[in-house]
């Protein structure tokens, strides 16, 4: 028990644990500072990047699985994310790691968040009347058997079909994406 509390006691000492100097370690939350991360942090950052498993990473790093998980969990905390994909595109915002660390198949769903933040919204070509009708449906809150009862498609494949015709059009992923899109774009 001696041994226990004289390895906590010098801890309650580090300024992390005293609350005058919280901010130095963590941001506010409507900063556009990047926080500070030291060099095994912009470590651990690269290897979740590069979409490798926190068990390959604790592999790499040389650390147990526990330590890694309370390490990320402190990642999150300093960048104030709740996940891997918000930790990265904050690491790319704030130039903590450059797009090129990312793994290939990661690099386009982390630089198209940073992208359209940036972008006006724009139609790639114009949306047909029965597609304007789906979204008015999908907005409104009807199911697809729902919309397909309304517009008297041929079935659940065509249904699926148009669906994806709408989100190629509004660079949308889903249709909840697709319906903010075209409502923001007054199109419905």
């Amino acid at each position: 028990m001696c041994i226990l509390t004289s390895f906590i006691r010098p801890f309650k000492k580090h300024p992390a644990f005293i609350g005058k100097n919280m901010e130095k370690y963590y941001t506010d939350i409507n900063s556009n500072k990047a926080p500070r991360v030291i060099k095994s942090q912009l470590k651990l950052i690269k290897a979740l990047a590069e979409g490798r498993t926190l068990k390959e990473t604790a592999d790499m790093l040389d650390i147990s699985y526990y330590n890694l998980q309370k390490r990320t969990q402190l990642l999150y905390k300093k960048f104030k994310v709740h996940n891997r994909a918000a930790l990265i595109t904050k690491a790319l915002k704030f130039k903590i790691i450059p797009s090129s660390d990312i793994k290939k198949h990661f690099r386009l769903r982390f630089t198209n968040k940073l992208d359209s933040n940036r972008t006006n919204l724009k139609l790639k070509s114009d949306l047909t009347e029965l597609e304007i009708n789906y979204l008015k449906l999908a907005a409104s809150g009807a199911i697809k058997k729902e919309i397909i009862k309304q517009l008297n498609l041929i079935n659940m494949h065509f249904c699926n079909f148009l669906l994806a015709e709408i989100c190629s059009k509004l660079n949308a992923r889903n249709i909840t994406e697709a319906t903010t899109k075209a409502i923001r774009l007054n199109v419905i």
